[in-house]
């Protein structure tokens, strides 16, 4: 004999902050990407450092001669770094994507939200699911689990 599925309120309500926390950071993504580029561009800061020389010499990859991508910024210098930083952030705040502390990006804090929505609906899951999300070492199977979640309840969320 089958049992219907009856949300409670507070999975409800923790599906629908998951569902707003994955706008949000949609929402920021592309613009936080636009400026990292933007200043990654205008400034053609070089790679720099051990790392580097380990990467090409450990995985034969290539460095042009500056940093082109946002995700390789780790590969820069720290004063160029630090510069690129505070670019990044003047910019952002410009664009009116104000954070809390005005050190932090905004997309950072958009995925950090998104991840701690997350883990509290799959906490809050867990007497349907009986899976423990801190039991969930595997990226996949913790994204598995939290898209599954997500759609058990979609239909009860407006």
């Amino acid at each position: 004999m089958k049992t219907q599925f009856i949300p409670t309120k507070e999975m409800k309500q923790a599906a629908k902050v998951v569902f707003m926390a994955i706008a949000w950071t949609e929402t920021v993504r592309p613009k936080v990407k636009s400026i990292q580029k933007r200043v990654l561009e205008e400034n053609k800061y070089p790679y720099s450092g051990e790392l580097v020389d380990k990467l090409t010499r450990l995985r034969n990859k290539k460095f042009g001669e500056y940093v082109k991508n946002p995700d390789e910024s780790y590969l820069m210098s720290k004063s160029c770094f630090l510069d690129y930083h505070k670019k990044c952030r003047e910019l952002e705040d410009k664009a009116g994507m104000k954070v809390d502390n005005p050190d932090y990006c905004p997309l950072l804090v958009a995925e950090d939200l998104e991840r701690q929505a997350k883990r509290e609906f799959l906490r809050i899951m867990q007497p349907i699911t009986k899976i423990n999300p801190d039991d969930v070492w595997n990226l996949d199977h913790y994204k598995k689990l939290t898209d599954l979640s997500l759609s058990l309840m979609a239909n009860f969320i407006k």
